[in-house]
């Protein structure tokens, strides 16, 4: 098993996106795109309210970065160099050799298959050379863009779990998608 290749945090080239790691510069970009209604719809937490909440995840993402524990990446635009999502592999199980996918992107950048690309880059990089076993996302059932995302990575439908979420006080289901490595080795 090779986990460790995820640390320190790689920079990932692809065709239009760059995945590198997350610094203080990207505050303003962050708390734009976790600021967005949109964006929040089908997250697990509310949208951000100020600025210091971006500060609070930039925080966060280097503790992760220190204690190996999760990696969030940005993904920049590599026209303009400007941050436009970020994409995320956290609640790494070592001994599984598992790790969950999130990911959010910026509404002005929705349709262009710029988050395809940026997962594909990021789930090729876990599978070659962190060799995980298998990756898992877990969505709220009405996100179908989302799903549609996920099935066009490869991912298969596993599970329907009621009342798995409250935030905001409202309670939602969830769907679990898998992707398994076929090159695994042990």
């Amino acid at each position: 098993m090779h986990l460790a290749s995820l640390f320190p945090p790689p920079t990932i080239e692809a065709e239009r996106v760059l995945l590198r790691p997350i610094a203080h510069k990207d505050r303003s970009a962050l708390y734009e795109i976790f600021s967005d209604k949109r964006v929040m719809e089908y997250w697990s937490s509310v949208p951000y309210t100020s600025i210091e909440q971006a500060d609070q995840l930039i925080a966060h993402i280097q503790t992760g970065y220190k204690e190996k524990s999760f990696l969030q990446l940005g993904i920049e635009h590599r026209k303009d160099q400007r941050l436009i999502g970020t994409a995320t592999l956290h609640a790494i199980q070592t001994q599984c050799s598992r790790a969950e996918l999130g990911y959010a992107l910026h509404p002005n950048f929705w349709g262009q298959g710029l988050m395809h690309e940026a997962l594909i880059a990021l789930i090729g990089y876990a599978f070659d050379e962190a060799n995980l076993l298998r990756i898992e996302a877990d969505i709220e059932p009405n996100n179908v863009a989302s799903a549609k995302a996920l099935i066009r990575l490869g991912f298969k439908k596993e599970g329907y779990f009621p009342s798995r979420w409250i935030v905001n006080g409202i309670i939602s289901d969830s769907e679990m998608y898998g992707l398994v490595n076929p090159h695994f080795k042990l």
